[in-house]
Protein backbone atom coordinates (compact mmCIF):
# COMPACT_ATOMS: atom_id res chain seq x y z
CA UNK A 1 0.00 0.00 0.00
CA UNK A 2 1.48 3.33 -1.07
CA UNK A 3 0.54 6.51 0.71
CA UNK A 4 0.58 10.04 -0.61
CA UNK A 5 2.47 12.80 1.22
CA UNK A 6 -0.92 14.15 2.28
CA UNK A 7 -2.11 10.91 3.89
CA UNK A 8 -3.20 11.21 7.53
CA UNK A 9 -0.42 8.77 8.53
CA UNK A 10 2.37 10.81 6.92
CA UNK A 11 1.00 14.12 8.20
CA UNK A 12 0.55 12.64 11.69
CA UNK A 13 4.07 11.18 11.70
CA UNK A 14 5.59 14.52 10.77
CA UNK A 15 3.53 16.35 13.40
CA UNK A 16 4.55 13.83 16.08
CA UNK A 17 8.20 14.02 14.97
CA UNK A 18 8.22 17.82 15.13
CA UNK A 19 6.37 18.13 18.44
CA UNK A 20 7.84 15.35 20.61
CA UNK A 21 11.58 14.93 21.33
CA UNK A 22 11.27 11.30 22.48
CA UNK A 23 9.27 10.43 19.35
CA UNK A 24 11.92 12.15 17.24
CA UNK A 25 14.70 10.06 18.82
CA UNK A 26 12.69 6.85 18.39
CA UNK A 27 11.75 7.57 14.76
CA UNK A 28 15.32 8.64 13.93
CA UNK A 29 16.49 5.30 15.32
CA UNK A 30 13.93 3.49 13.18
CA UNK A 31 14.99 5.41 10.05
CA UNK A 32 18.61 4.34 10.60
CA UNK A 33 17.88 0.61 10.94
CA UNK A 34 19.24 -1.90 8.42
CA UNK A 35 16.30 -4.31 8.75
CA UNK A 36 12.66 -3.98 9.72
CA UNK A 37 11.04 -5.43 12.81
CA UNK A 38 7.52 -6.68 13.31
CA UNK A 39 7.18 -5.71 16.98
CA UNK A 40 8.86 -3.34 19.42
CA UNK A 41 8.46 -3.78 23.20
CA UNK A 42 7.91 -0.53 25.11
CA UNK A 43 10.94 -1.33 27.28
CA UNK A 44 13.19 -1.54 24.21
CA UNK A 45 11.73 1.64 22.70
CA UNK A 46 12.33 3.48 26.00
CA UNK A 47 16.02 2.55 25.87
CA UNK A 48 16.31 3.47 22.17
CA UNK A 49 14.60 6.83 22.65
CA UNK A 50 16.13 7.55 26.08
CA UNK A 51 12.58 8.08 27.32
CA UNK A 52 10.36 6.93 30.15
CA UNK A 53 7.94 4.04 29.82
CA UNK A 54 5.05 6.52 30.09
CA UNK A 55 6.41 8.64 27.24
CA UNK A 56 6.75 5.56 25.03
CA UNK A 57 3.23 4.37 25.84
CA UNK A 58 1.90 7.81 24.82
CA UNK A 59 3.91 7.68 21.57
CA UNK A 60 2.74 4.13 20.83
CA UNK A 61 -0.88 5.15 21.46
CA UNK A 62 -0.49 8.05 19.01
CA UNK A 63 1.14 5.78 16.40
CA UNK A 64 -1.74 3.32 16.84
CA UNK A 65 -4.22 6.16 16.39
CA UNK A 66 -2.41 7.13 13.15
CA UNK A 67 -2.62 3.55 11.85
CA UNK A 68 1.11 2.75 11.93
CA UNK A 69 0.46 -0.42 13.92
CA UNK A 70 -1.38 -1.88 16.87
CA UNK A 71 -0.56 -0.86 20.43
CA UNK A 72 -0.80 -3.85 22.75
CA UNK A 73 -0.89 -3.46 26.55
CA UNK A 74 1.13 -6.20 28.25
CA UNK A 75 -1.00 -8.70 30.14
CA UNK A 76 -0.47 -12.20 31.50
CA UNK A 77 3.28 -12.20 30.99
CA UNK A 78 3.26 -10.41 27.60
CA UNK A 79 5.14 -7.15 27.21
CA UNK A 80 3.56 -3.82 26.38
CA UNK A 81 4.46 -3.41 22.72
CA UNK A 82 3.74 -1.96 19.31
CA UNK A 83 3.03 -4.42 16.51
CA UNK A 84 3.87 -2.66 13.24
CA UNK A 85 1.78 -2.66 10.06
CA UNK A 86 4.32 -0.59 8.15
CA UNK A 87 8.10 -0.73 7.82
CA UNK A 88 9.60 1.06 10.83
CA UNK A 89 12.39 2.27 8.54
CA UNK A 90 9.76 3.80 6.26
CA UNK A 91 7.84 5.31 9.16
CA UNK A 92 11.03 6.92 10.47
CA UNK A 93 12.00 8.23 7.05
CA UNK A 94 8.49 9.60 6.42
CA UNK A 95 8.55 11.35 9.80
CA UNK A 96 11.90 12.94 8.92
CA UNK A 97 10.49 14.13 5.60
CA UNK A 98 13.04 12.08 3.62
CA UNK A 99 10.51 9.57 2.28
CA UNK A 100 6.83 9.98 1.70
CA UNK A 101 5.66 6.42 1.21
CA UNK A 102 5.87 4.04 4.19
CA UNK A 103 5.47 0.50 2.88
CA UNK A 104 3.68 -2.45 4.43
CA UNK A 105 6.22 -4.70 6.16
CA UNK A 106 8.15 -6.99 3.80
CA UNK A 107 8.69 -10.35 5.58
CA UNK A 108 11.98 -10.79 3.67
CA UNK A 109 13.33 -7.59 5.23
CA UNK A 110 12.68 -8.52 8.87
CA UNK A 111 15.45 -8.63 11.43
CA UNK A 112 16.95 -12.10 11.78
CA UNK A 113 15.08 -14.13 14.37
CA UNK A 114 11.80 -12.32 13.79
CA UNK A 115 8.93 -14.63 13.05
CA UNK A 116 6.64 -14.26 10.09
CA UNK A 117 3.88 -11.81 11.06
CA UNK A 118 1.27 -14.44 10.26
CA UNK A 119 2.93 -16.82 12.68
CA UNK A 120 2.95 -16.10 16.37
CA UNK A 121 0.92 -13.58 18.33
CA UNK A 122 3.95 -12.14 20.10
CA UNK A 123 7.57 -12.10 19.05
CA UNK A 124 10.69 -11.02 20.90
CA UNK A 125 12.91 -8.45 19.23
CA UNK A 126 15.89 -9.62 21.24
CA UNK A 127 16.19 -12.72 23.32
CA UNK A 128 16.80 -12.09 27.00
CA UNK A 129 15.57 -8.51 26.85
CA UNK A 130 14.99 -7.07 30.32
CA UNK A 131 12.69 -4.39 31.61
CA UNK A 132 14.62 -1.30 32.73
CA UNK A 133 13.91 1.50 35.20
CA UNK A 134 15.63 4.90 35.01
CA UNK A 135 16.76 6.15 38.42
CA UNK A 136 17.71 9.81 38.93
CA UNK A 137 20.10 10.99 41.64
CA UNK A 138 20.97 14.61 42.48
CA UNK A 139 24.73 14.35 43.10
CA UNK A 140 25.33 18.09 43.47
CA UNK A 141 23.05 21.12 43.12
CA UNK A 142 24.11 21.40 39.47
CA UNK A 143 24.69 17.70 38.66
CA UNK A 144 21.90 15.18 38.21
CA UNK A 145 22.71 11.56 37.28
CA UNK A 146 20.43 9.08 35.57
CA UNK A 147 21.17 5.39 35.51
CA UNK A 148 19.06 2.66 33.92
CA UNK A 149 18.97 -0.57 35.87
CA UNK A 150 17.12 -3.85 35.35
CA UNK A 151 13.82 -4.18 37.17
CA UNK A 152 15.07 -7.41 38.76
CA UNK A 153 18.38 -5.96 40.07
CA UNK A 154 19.69 -8.14 42.89
CA UNK A 155 21.38 -6.99 46.10
CA UNK A 156 24.62 -8.63 44.95
CA UNK A 157 24.50 -6.73 41.63
CA UNK A 158 23.80 -3.45 43.48
CA UNK A 159 26.84 -4.11 45.69
CA UNK A 160 28.99 -4.73 42.60
CA UNK A 161 27.84 -1.42 41.07
CA UNK A 162 28.54 0.40 44.37
CA UNK A 163 32.04 -1.12 44.43
CA UNK A 164 32.63 0.07 40.88
CA UNK A 165 31.49 3.61 41.74
CA UNK A 166 33.83 3.67 44.78
CA UNK A 167 36.76 3.05 42.38
CA UNK A 168 35.93 5.93 40.02
CA UNK A 169 37.16 9.12 41.86
CA UNK A 170 40.53 10.37 40.60
CA UNK A 171 41.34 13.14 43.07
CA UNK A 172 41.69 11.29 46.38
Amino acid sequence: MTLSPKSPLVIGLRDLYNSNDAARRLLDGFAGRQKDIRMTPASRAAVLADASHGEIVAIFRKLDELGAGNFMVGRRGSKTRMEWQYSVRGLGAAAQGAAIQPEVIDPDQLEEGEADPAGSDTQEVESGESEWIAHTFQLRPDVRLTIKLPVDLTTKEAERIAGFIRQVPFNE
